[in-house]
C-alpha cells in the first residue's frame, strides 16, 4: 500500500510539475483558475498532501493578478520575489557558474562582466543568456578571454540594449 501512495505521489507531482511549467511557459496560458483546484481537489481526495511550489519569471506575477487566478492566487502561502542582482552580485554569478563549470580560470575580463551587468540589469536568465552567446563566440574563435566587444555583440545578437533600471 505503502508503494501505491509513493507512486500516486509522485505522478501527481510529475503531472503537476509539467502542467505548471506549461502554463508558467504560456501554453497553458489560457488554463482556468478552475481546472487547477479541480485537480488540486483530486489530488487532496486521494488523500495526498499537495504542496505546490511556483518558479516563475516576473511575468508569472503579473499574471497570477487577473481575476480568472484570484482561487489560485488565494492558496499561495509563502511568497518570494527574487529581484535582479547587484552588479556585484552579478560577478559573484558569473565566476560561481564559470567554478560549477569546471573552469580553471575566468575568462570574462572585468569590464565584460560589468557589461554583462549592464546589459542583463542583473537578471539571472539574461546574465546567462549573454555568457553563453559569448563563451560560444570566444570558442569560435579560440579567443583566450571575452572582453566587452564580445558581450555587446551578443546583446546586438539577442536584440538587448542597455538596461535602465
Amino acid at each position: 500500500m505503502r508503494f501505491i501512495h509513493l507512486y500516486l505521489v509522485g505522478y501527481f507531482v510529475l503531472v503537476l510539475g509539467a502542467g505548471l511549467a506549461l502554463w508558467q511557459a504560456g501554453v497553458l496560458a489560457r488554463i482556468s483558475a478552475t481546472w487547477i483546484g479541480i485537480s488540486a481537489l483530486i489530488v487532496i481526495g486521494l488523500g495526498i498532501i499537495l504542496s505546490v511550489l511556483l518558479i516563475g519569471q516576473p511575468e508569472l506575477e503579473t499574471r497570477l493578478q487577473r481575476a480568472a487566478y484570484a482561487p489560485l492566487r488565494q492558496r499561495i502561502g509563502i511568497r518570494f520575489h527574487l529581484g535582479p542582482l547587484s552588479l556585484q552580485e552579478t560577478i559573484a554569478y558569473i565566476e560561481h557558474r564559470v567554478r560549477f563549470a569546471g573552469g580553471k580560470v575566468n575568462p570574462f575580463t572585468s569590464q565584460a562582466m560589468e557589461e554583462i551587468y549592464a546589459r542583463s540589469g542583473g537578471i539571472p536568465r539574461l546574465i546567462n543568456t549573454l555568457a553563453t552567446t559569448a563563451l560560444l563566440d570566444a570558442f569560435g574563435e579560440d579567443a583566450p578571454s571575452i572582453d566587452p566587444v564580445r558581450i555587446a555583440s551578443a546583446a546586438r545578437e539577442h536584440s538587448m540594449d542597455v538596461a535602465h533600471g
